[in-house]
């Protein structure tokens, strides 16, 4: 992928171009390309937003067991400027080569077929929680994708697992902030008009 982005001909990619590049191994390498963000602490406001919207149609077409992912026209066009894409790389290289060396095929019934397609039902409510704006609840969905994108290219269903486990605490954090927020405007509309 970092290859593939350096040697880019263009100053711009889009994902069209990724997607068509990377052929039946698009899934996980896209999840992942578009999660990697995330699970950083860039700081950069809507980013989530962003760079979670087109993880839901790979997520759907995991679930409905295609075989390349597909991007409506109007994500497709979207195209980054390659120096961000290797700014992204850069920061988050050391920490997939650490994980690189851990990973490796097994469990591979959990990557699979019917389990493929479970995946991408989970990888969908992931990028739901992960695209809306709810204050420090962009991360751990992220963090999860991407662990289940990097069990996915590697075909380890303990990884997979695991970004389960992350997957399903950080629906559990999403909710506990979204209901804290309700309450506390529950709260001051109740003090403001008594």
């Amino acid at each position: 992928m970092r290859r593939l982005i350096r040697d880019w001909p263009g100053e711009r990619i889009s994902l069209q171009d990724l997607t068509a590049v990377m052929g039946e191994r698009a899934f996980g390498a896209l999840i992942l390309l578009f999660a990697l963000p995330n699970c950083l602490p860039l700081g950069i406001p809507g980013l989530s937003a962003v760079l979670g919207a087109p993880i839901v149609p790979f997520a759907i077409g995991l679930m409905l067991g295609q075989r390349s992912p597909w991007l409506p026209a109007f994500l497709g066009r979207r195209s980054f400027r390659k120096t961000d894409f290797m700014r992204v790389f850069d920061r988050a290289l050391p920490w997939l080569e650490r994980a690189e060396r851990l990973l490796r095929p097994r469990m591979t019934f959990l990557v699979d077929g019917r389990a493929e397609r479970v995946m991408g039902f989970l990888i969908l409510i992931l990028s739901v929680v992960l695209v809306l704006p709810i204050p420090f609840g962009n991360n751990p969905p992220a963090i999860a994708i991407a662990v289940i994108a990097l069990g996915l290219i590697e075909r380890d269903g303990l990884t997979v697992i695991i970004g389960y486990l992350l997957g399903l605490l950080s629906v559990i954090v999403a909710s506990a902030v979204v209901l804290a927020l309700f309450k506390a405007v529950v709260f001051f509309l109740l003090h403001m008009f008594s």
